[in-house]
């Protein structure tokens, strides 16, 4: 430790004669930690602290939405949200900038403002890491993953070279800038994006809760089922999620349509009796996230605007094709859940998302129909749920189309999870890795470094 902190002392040495503001933090107790954190108010800047990071053999990590568990961990932290907020849109191109610091909600925002779209994930605070990685929304089925959308992007690679990327990049540079769209965080520092946007629709958002006793489960299963089966015949201009979880001593499940405008077959639940119906009209993306399922209504007085900074919790996301028989297991694990807070998120995917190549990114899982998202949430005074996800995914996993890249970290219990996530792209990616960050620099998120090393 005191190694490590030496090291520290030394950067930030250096960074103080390059007069590069920063300081030095640190925690003590049995397993004391010191790093530096630094917020870069130019791309220059970026570039000045990953050169003086790489000369000392410091890990670098970024934080921007601040929502990972990971951005954090680096030997230098660099915190994007304080000058990296610049968003444009440009309705000539139908492209929208935006810098490394800058919300969802913020860049939804400003293109809403042009009359223009662009497909993001649905969590307002949100960073750009989510883009980089996937990002599954209400537009995906229509406009496909956020990170289809990428134009361009501005990178710092772990040597401190600034880099504009895209498709028509020289062949070198679209191999980095295809594994960027996807595994972006292990590749450098993205300073800036730029998307391709869409026209804006409003949206029609009907939001329905069923409730089922928790003495019946196979009825709950049912539901889902009958929920699975409809959702994925909709036309790509409606997308229907799904949550699952527990209120009042009883199973509720409740199911969302978000409509462009399209006719869509009515919600077929059994005999589960209906608790909440609720339609909303004429809806932008910034209204969408502002009514958000797992914000709001799921779970109805469990989940609420404020959740997450008033509980710890843990997630997990997996990938599902249309033929996913999972309903049942489904209900028997939140049945099992050691919290209130426990629930399962059907993201619908389909539609776009399967006219997306693997030429054009490393996402790999294009025949998704659904995003299943596994989340433990307690209070500070309740035992760490984190098992039950974890355990869900031992169960689920073999029925899985792969592990969403964006939750996963160091931790030795991903490296697995991580093996399912790029599938036959890892090699690729090692290959690259290898190539663009040889010392492994960017290593706290996604834990590409751990699957191997490429032939």
């Amino acid at each position: 430790m005191a190694d490590s902190k030496a090291k520290l002392e030394k950067l930030c040495s250096q960074l103080a004669s390059l007069e590069l503001e920063h300081s030095l933090k640190g925690t003590e107790g049995k397993e004391p930690r010191f790093w530096v954190v630094a917020a870069p108010r130019s791309v220059s800047d970026v570039a000045s602290f990953v050169k003086a990071a790489q000369s000392l053999a410091c890990s670098v990590s970024v934080v921007g939405g601040n929502h990972s568990g990971y951005g954090g961990l680096g030997d230098l932290v660099l915190e994007m949200e304080h000058h990296f907020t610049g968003i444009a849109a440009d309705v000539t191109s139908n492209l929208v900038r935006a810098e490394a610091g800058v919300k969802l909600k913020s860049l939804a925002a400003k293109a809403a403002e042009s009359e223009l779209v662009v497909p993001l994930g649905t969590a307002p605070t949100v960073g750009v890491g989510l883009i980089l990685q996937g990002g599954v929304g209400h537009s995906t089925r229509r406009l496909g993953l956020a990170l289809d959308a990428i134009h361009s992007l501005q990178l710092v690679t772990a040597w401190g070279e600034v880099l504009t990327l895209s498709s028509d990049s020289s062949d070198e540079h679209k191999d980095l800038f295809w594994a960027v769209c996807g595994c972006g965080p292990n590749f450098g520092v993205v300073t800036s994006l730029e998307l391709k946007a869409s026209k804006l629709k409003s949206c029609r958002a009907t939001r329905r809760v069923f409730h089922v006793p928790s003495e019946s489960p196979s009825e709950a299963a049912s539901v889902v089922q009958r929920y699975m089966l409809r959702s994925q015949s909709l036309p790509r201009d409606c997308c229907a999620d799904c949550c699952l979880y527990l209120a009042d001593g009883s199973i509720q499940v409740g199911i969302y349509d978000f409509n462009l405008g399209c006719e869509v077959p009515p919600v077929d639940a059994g005999s589960a009796e209906s608790v909440l119906e609720l339609v909303d009209e004429g809806l932008n993306p910034v209204q969408l996230m502002d009514i958000e399922p797992y914000l709001c209504e799921q779970p109805p007085g469990v989940a609420h605007r404020g959740f997450l900074s008033s509980r710890r919790f843990f997630t997990r996301a997996l990938f599902f094709g249309r033929d996913a028989d999972i309903s049942e297991a489904l209900v028997e694990r939140l049945l099992k859940a050691p919290s209130r807070h426990c629930y399962f998120h059907f993201q619908h995917m389909g539609g776009a998302v399967a006219d997306g190549s693997s030429l054009s990114s490393a996402f790999l899982a294009r025949d998704a129909e659904w995003s299943l998202v596994i989340t433990a949430a307690w209070t500070e005074d309740e035992e760490d749920c984190s098992f039950w996800v974890r355990e869900v995914v031992k169960v689920l996993l073999p029925l899985a189309l792969g592990c969403y890249a964006t939750d996963l970290g160091p931790d030795p219990e991903d490296v697995e999870l991580a093996r399912q996530t790029f599938g036959a792209h890892a090699e690729r990616l090692l290959l690259l890795k290898q190539k663009w960050d040889p010392n492994n620099m960017f290593r706290h998120g996604f834990p590409l470094s751990q699957l191997g090393e490429a032939a």
